[in-house]
Formats: structure tokens, sequence, C-alpha cells
């Protein structure tokens, strides 16, 4: 999970957890106090008796940041990266409605999917034209999810040009791999790519893999079903090659479909990349 900076634990959480590391035991107080907002919520609607006609979904929206005490581990990388530490979230769902319950779900899914999936549950129809799928069936029952491709990364400023590819089990990365260009130039110091140990276990096994260099010229290829951690890059494997190309052609595919998004027509001035270090904001943050 990733509570954003500052670190601050709301009153009557301060020792509700014993670490060691400050940054660390304030991060695990603020989740704490998340965990007992969940819980007024869970206890109102049981005691208005709306429990069993609700379902309830919690997720991340993205990987935690070790800058703040977040960790990924086991997973490789930090928040807004390519890696499955800044991709990959926690999540579940709960709900009397669902028909296979107490397991781990390991299918594919994306963000998008949460809207088209619970407006089909509230009685709704997604209409054919959105990116999320409706996946009810995948999560009510256990089938198998709607998606086998899912379209992770795709920049291509000259600074920041890189894609990234879900394809089965497979996820294909080309280019700059961290996303935040204010963060380029510190790569090679703090390595975003790594694993980051958490505070309170510093002696985790952590994978032995080669540093990245963060440049256009880099390309990755990973079985995540056999390799979750990425620490085997198989770009290089002769045996891979009809599936990278396949994967390559595929982001063609979805390039010369790109509408324009750098400097589009009528932006807003308040995200100018002039005011934020050459990024592209919505101008909110």
């Amino acid at each position: 999970m990733a509570p954003h900076f500052p670190l601050d634990v709301p009153k009557g959480f301060e020792d509700s957890v014993e670490l060691a590391d400050d940054d660390r035991r304030k991060f695990a107080g603020m989740m704490a106090a998340l965990d007992d907002g969940v819980g007024n919520i869970t206890r109102a609607l049981k005691d208005n008796n709306m429990w069993e006609d609700t379902l309830f979904v919690f997720l991340s929206d993205n990987g935690g940041d070790a800058a703040f005490a977040g960790s990924n581990y086991p997973f490789r990388g930090n928040k807004a990266t390519l890696w499955e530490g800044g991709v990959k979230v926690p999540a579940f769902i709960h709900g009397s409605m669902l028909k296979q319950s107490g397991y781990v779900n390991k299918e594919l899914y994306h963000f998008t999917d949460v809207f088209a999936t619970l407006l089909k549950v509230a009685g709704g129809e997604p209409d054919d034209d959105i990116d999320g799928k409706n996946q009810w069936d995948s999560l009510c029952r256990g089938e198998h999810s709607e998606r086998s491709e899912m379209l992770l990364h795709l920049d291509t400023h000259p600074v920041t040009n890189g894609a990234a590819l879900r394809s089965g089990d497979y996820k294909y990365i080309e280019g700059i791999t961290n996303l935040v260009v204010q963060k380029l130039n510190q790569n090679d110091e703090l390595h975003f790519d790594q694993w980051y140990r958490p505070a309170e276990s510093p002696d985790a096994e952590i994978p032995d893999a080669p540093l990245i260099s963060e440049n256009v010229n880099n390309r990755f290829l990973f079985n995540l079903k056999d390799d979750p951690l990425e620490t085997t890059n198989l770009f290089n494997d002769p045996d891979k090659q009809d599936i990278i190309n396949e994967m390559k052609q595929r982001l063609d595919e979805y390039r010369a479909s790109l509408p324009q998004f750098w400097f589009p027509p009528g932006f807003d001035e308040r995200g100018n990349p002039d005011n934020f270090g050459e990024a592209w904001t919505p101008g909110w943050c």
C-alpha cells in the first residue's frame, strides 16, 4: 500500500505498531488507521442491514514508494516504474453474491475493469468502446479473465520514450522503465529497478541481478508465471524471439492509433511541463 507523504499517523494510532524504523512505524500506523476506518464502514453496513447486499472492493492504486517507507517486497521496483513492484497491487473483494470465495485469484485484471465490472453487478451494461472489461464471471466464479493482454505503458516523448506490454504470462519492456521524469537522473544512485527490503526485515533475501542504466535501448522480456520477481531477462533467448516480435508488433499497432498527448491543443496552463521540470501534469498536483 502507498500512503502519501507526509507520513502522519492519526491521533490514537501513534503507538499501535512497534517498529524500530521511525518512518516505517509511521507508515504502519497509517495503515492501522486505514484498517480501523474500513472496520467502521463494515460495522455501519452491518448495523444498517446493508452488508449482505454490498460488494466490498479494496485495492491500491499503485506500488509503494521506498523513499517514503513503502515496500513492494518481494517484487521488483518502486512506485512509478514498469516493474511488478510498481504495477502489481494488492486487492480483495468480498460479498455474499460471490459464488467462489476464500481463494487467491491469479487472473489478469486492469484498473479500468473495476468500473465495467461494478456497473454490470449493479444492473447496468458497459459500453463496448470503453477500455475496461466486465470481469464479474471471473471474479465471481473463478473463471478465466476476459483479458489476456494489457498495455502497461506507451510514451513517445524523446526524454521518457518507453513502452511495456503484458501478454499472457509474458511482459515486454523497452526504453525507459521509470515513469517519473524528475527521477531519471537519480536512477544510477537509487536504482528504482531493484528490490527493496522492508526496514523491519534487513536480512530479507533479494535476487542478484545487474543494475539497470536508464536509456532508450533497454529491452526486457519476463515470464511472470515462472519468474514473478523478474530476475531473468529472456530478451536474448533465441527460443523467445517469436514472442518478442509479436509483442513488438502489437506495440506498433497501439502507436499507430495513439492520439497526441504531448502539448495537446487547449491544454491547461497550470499543467505546463515548463512548471514541473519538463513533466506533463494535469495541473492539480
